[in-house]
């Protein structure tokens, strides 16, 4: 937690240098090429820890209409999970699992589309819509794994390092400069590795909800 603080203030103090050098530029945040950084929290649950990621972001904001869209590269931190089985050979018996998983990168594409008038240079804050594909390029396998008691557990834990994923948010922007916007979202992400044949596995990365938020920062003018 205290890295990803540190490269949220990192962040914000490079962008914070950048509006101070390009404050006489003609750029509109709404209408052109943008990049930036975001970090957020995936709230996995199912006896998996919150676990915190940051992401570089590449989009474009289309202007004169309500869409847009952006490619984020993200990196979430790894995680500690635990959950309870019982023994593969005695049924009656308890086992406790937990571990660890790497890290894991993944590329994710968003479309968003606002819910108020985008045009009006005077409106700074605006509520929009996002739904997202995504596929994990690395990363999510296990690490480390304890039983107690030292039995074989008849439910194991899933390891893939590879998986897709669908989600659906909502969020809002707030224009802090001519070149500068800061965001939040907050969703559901459904992972797609979860079929039922599957069913005698344990997942360390469940379907969830997750909060991110972030500043972009205009490239510019595409009028």
């Amino acid at each position: 937690m205290k890295r990803t603080s540190f490269l949220i203030a990192l962040a914000v103090m490079m962008f914070a240098s950048a509006d101070a050098q390009y404050k006489k530029a003609s750029f509109f945040t709404r209408n052109g090429k943008f990049y930036g950084l975001k970090a957020g929290m995936h709230l996995f649950g199912n006896g998996v820890a919150a676990t915190p990621s940051v992401a570089f972001i590449y989009g474009k904001d289309q202007g004169k209409n309500r869409v847009w869209h952006w490619w984020d590269l993200e990196y979430t931190a790894p995680s500690k999970y635990k959950y309870s089985t019982v023994s593969f050979s005695d049924e009656n018996m308890r086992v406790d699992v937990s571990g660890k998983v790497n890290g894991m990168l993944t590329w994710r594409y968003n479309w968003a589309y606002y819910l108020a008038d985008n045009k009006n240079e005077d409106i700074k804050g605006l509520p929009f819509l996002k739904a997202a594909v995504e596929v994990v390029l690395a990363g999510r396998m296990g690490r480390e794994e304890t039983y107690t008691p030292a039995e074989s557990p008849k439910q194991y834990t899933y390891q893939s390092g590879a998986n897709g994923g669908v989600d659906l948010g909502a969020g809002y922007t707030y224009r802090i400069s001519e070149v500068s916007t800061l965001f939040g979202v907050a969703g559901y992400r459904l992972i797609l590795n979860q079929a039922s044949e599957y069913e005698n596995f344990y997942f360390p990365t469940p379907s969830h909800p997750y909060v991110n938020i972030g500043i972009r920062f205009a490239r510019k003018n595409d009028d």
